[in-house]
């Protein structure tokens, strides 16, 4: 009574799924174990198993065919699914089919499932789906009974051969011994110790279902004689799936009828009840489950709309394994719609022959014409895009003007501080300074104050480098006192003039420009700047090649060498390579604290102190390129080798 209402709900839910035409029917063969080892799984194979298959899977025009196989195998039934009464036919014949032989001849099924597909129409896509325990035990009079394993796996590979190649697909479902265990060790064939059913039930079941043949046909003599007998039952499902190239799946209970959609990978469709007001040509989104463990990929090859190709262009979507996604369907209707609520039957298709479930769905819209309002609902999202980006345009702008001015010039600073009066020079650092105090300044007398300072200090320079070429011994420690005198005097007036600034400090114009000549024209240098605490992984940005004369610059933004730890203006200072020796020359000596505007000579090595000009002591050097490779090269060729020279003095 039970089976005959799983048959009565199979029949009620499969008529929801056979909608559609023949394009694309497949020919679904079922080859079914019904050896008396699976005589305890009989009914989860057909509650799991076989009733989800005929609901989720078959469409109108399939033809499903059942081999179930023991000591032998046979056709147990072949029908087309045209209507209701093809699905009672194909429930009632597996009402009668009872797990009672002792045998079971897998190598036999294989065989015979070949020469069953090879005798079906070739323009039709075929699916098989082997169901068993996996224990083959064929019969003593079986040619395929006591076969050494080597000849085993020879007699599965020759069978297998003949199903492969063809375009056939495959899927394996493997019966477990004790269905409450979830692993894959190997079992034996269980004892059925629970009775048989009623014959009662079953025939009652079947009552007014004839005309069904069955074929049965012996099994082919392929292999040979063993070499030895090895006796005993053997789980060769995992040898069988690796020769058909496909994986071997255990039916397990807590997934329930779910076991069939993570084997075939059947995908499950939600449609939506209504779109809404649409025009003619619209989207339907529908959400889409893949419940497999591969990644699905969905290409709209046609949307059936009451039967018609109605697709407006194609969709694609990539479903990650056990996850979902909705998936947009474009449909463009014909004239012949007229406005107004309309039900539509929509069935989308797929290439790759994918199914889904349900096949189609009806869907309610309400169709207008392509009206003004019909035409704003299309372009105000285009609107809405190109406003956001050009709102986005114009506050970056205006970001960046204001970033701008918050920074303020260094050469305003400069003539700021130029138009100070001289009065306040020798004071201290002034932290308010009001626009009366700058306008009733004497320009003239501002302007001449600094040229004369600056001719003066030019003048002095001019007459030290005189006199170093004759006079190094003799007058280097008045040249000494001298610079002392000359930087006591120019210094403070300097540093008044920064502080008054107001902002960060000005690039002063005095620069004590050293008399370099090229001592040696073939002189090259790699030189690599390191400061200290500054990141070092910025491959070669601070590496640079120097030839005899070649000036870089170093400093902050796009100096040569580059400075980024905390802000510091381009160019501070130059560094210049005369062939032998290196010699930094600054530009800014305000960055200089302890040799201003002194030119540094023989850099390289040397530890230079730097203050930003918000007083952050800075540390950089000037050292030799070394490739990382060639130091790692030069190290590994430093070591010796254990037993070399024990060796050597042997040959020798």
């Amino acid at each position: 009574m039970r089976k005959r209402n799983i048959a009565i709900v199979l029949c009620l839910l499969i008529t929801g799924f056979i909608f559609g035409n023949d394009q694309g029917a497949i020919d679904l063969v079922v080859v079914l174990d019904t050896s008396a080892s699976m005589y305890a799984h009989n009914k989860q194979v057909s509650e799991y198993v076989i009733g989800p298959l005929l609901k989720d899977f078959l469409r109108y025009g399939d033809t499903f065919h059942l081999i179930s196989f023991s000591s032998t195998a046979k056709t147990e039934i072949s029908r087309k699914i045209e209507g209701i009464g093809d699905i009672e036919t194909i429930m009632g014949r597996l009402l009668l089919l009872y797990p009672l032989d002792k045998y079971s001849d897998i190598i036999a099924a294989l065989q015979y499932t070949s020469r069953y597909l090879n005798d079906l129409p070739e323009n039709r896509s075929k699916t098989v789906i082997f169901i068993t325990d996996g224990d083959h035990s064929p019969a003593p009079t079986s040619p395929n009974a006591g076969l050494s394993a080597e000849n085993l796996q020879k007699a599965i590979s020759d069978a297998s051969a003949k199903l492969k190649g063809n375009g056939w697909i495959f899927y394996y479902i493997r019966v477990p011994q004790d269905l409450t265990s979830k692993t894959n060790t190997v079992r034996k064939p269980a004892t059925s110790t629970s009775g048989t059913q009623s014959t009662e039930s079953a025939a009652s079941s079947s009552s007014g279902r004839t005309n069904e043949t069955t074929k049965t046909e012996p099994v082919e003599n392929n292999a040979s004689k063993p070499a030895s007998q090895t006796g005993g039952v053997k789980d060769i499902s995992p040898v069988v799936a690796q020769e058909l190239n496909t994986p071997v799946t255990d039916l397990n209970p807590d997934q329930g009828s779910e076991i069939i959609s993570t084997t075939i990978g059947a995908i499950s469709v939600e449609f939506p009840d209504a779109v809404g007001k649409v025009t003619r040509d619209f989207s339907v989104p529908i959400r889409v489950k893949n419940p497999s463990p591969n990644t699905v990929y969905l290409e709209t090859k046609a949307i059936l709309v009451e039967g018609i190709d109605r697709q407006r262009k194609k969709s694609f979507k990539e479903i990650l394994p056990r996850s979902e996604s909705v998936l947009n369907l474009f449909i463009g209707l014909p004239e012949t719609y007229q406005p107004g609520a309309v039900t539509l039957r929509i069935e989308p298709q797929f290439t790759g022959s994918i199914r889904i479930n349900p096949p189609s769905a009806l869907v309610r819209a309400d169709i207008v014409n392509d009206t003004l309002s019909s035409l704003m609902l299309k372009i105000v999202p285009l609107l809405l895009l190109a406003g956001g980006i050009l709102l986005a345009a114009v506050l970056a702008v205006l970001i960046i003007l204001v970033l701008r001015r918050l920074q303020k010039n260094p050469g305003i600073a400069m003539a700021e501080a130029m138009h100070t009066p001289q009065e306040t020079i020798s004071k201290p650092v002034l932290k308010d300074r009001s626009e009366k105090q700058i306008q009733n300044l004497s320009e003239q007398e501002k302007d001449t104050s600094t040229v004369e300072l600056m001719a003066e200090f030019a003048k002095k320079k001019a007459e030290e480098k005189q006199q170093e070429s004759s006079l190094k011994r003799s007058a280097g420690v008045e040249t000494k006192k001298h610079d002392s005198k000359i930087r006591t005097a120019i210094v403070p007036r300097m540093s008044a003039l920064q502080d008054n600034s107001g902002s960060v400090a000005a690039k002063p114009s005095l620069i004590i420009e050293p008399n370099l000549s090229i001592r040696r024209a073939t002189g090259r240098i790699m030189l690599n700047l390191f400061v200290q605490d500054q990141n070092t992984a910025i491959g070669k940005r601070n590496v640079h090649l120097m030839k005899a004369g070649h000036r870089l610059t170093l400093g902050g933004h796009n100096s040569d060498f580059l400075i980024f730890l905390v802000p510091i203006p381009h160019r501070i200072a130059d560094v210049h390579f005369d062939g032998e020796q290196l010699t930094l020359i600054p530009r800014r000596p305000e960055f200089f604290p302890e040799t201003g505007a002194e030119p540094i000579y023989d850099c390289v090595g040397k530890t230079i102190h730097l203050k930003s000009a918000k007083g952050y002591d800075l540390y950089i050097r000037f050292e030799k390129y070394q490739d990382p490779l060639q130091t790692l090269n030069s190290f590994l060729r430093s070591i010796e080798i254990p037993g070399k020279e024990i060796k050597d003095t042997l040959n020798s």
